[in-house]
């Protein structure tokens, strides 16, 4: 009997701004209505000419592909890292990388954000819960122990004050 070496994949969602939650909902609200418009307009008026087959239905189709766009974006956009992969999803849009291939990551104490470095000159920097940001180096680490991991120190700022003066 084999032994199951592979292990779960962990899963940490992408950190969306408020301004891409509030475009999308507003996605949302235009596809539903572009949708509603045409079939409303079919069953008031009927479908009589070349003009209306064409631009109802289009409508429709229209209206349901931005749906499934921009609720797969709110739904699926994540990051996983499993035991080998690397795996980037933005909602239909989806990108692997071996784990041996990364090179280092460094988390930037201003923003809080990870920046992941690779083989090939690549980077990627990552949008996910600051609180979430050890677990996800964990991860890493543990299907490349050789990853390096640093971070960047805060700079001493002048404070306002002294500016103004």
């Amino acid at each position: 009997m084999k032994k199951q070496s592979a292990e779960t994949p962990k899963y940490f969602r992408f950190q969306l701004s408020p301004a891409v939650v509030v475009m999308s909902a507003a996605a949302i609200l235009v596809s539903l209505a572009a949708i509603a418009i045409a079939v409303y307009n079919i069953w008031r008026n009927g479908i009589h000419s070349f003009n209306d087959v064409l631009k109802y239905p289009f409508l429709i189709l229209v209206g349901l592909a931005l749906l499934v766009i921009v609720v797969a974006l709110l739904i699926r956009s994540r990051y996983i890292v499993d035991d080998k992969y690397f795996v980037t999803q933005f909602g239909l849009i989806k990108s692997r990388c071996e784990l041996k291939k990364i090179t280092s990551v460094v988390l930037d104490r201003d923003t809080y954000k990870l920046t992941v470095y690779m083989n090939d000159d690549s980077y990627s920097v990552l949008s996910v819960q600051s609180a979430w940001n050890e677990d996800f180096v964990r991860a890493l680490l543990k299907g490349n122990p050789d990853i390096d991991y640093s971070y960047t120190v805060r700079e001493n700022r002048p404070d306002n004050d002294e500016k103004k003066k």
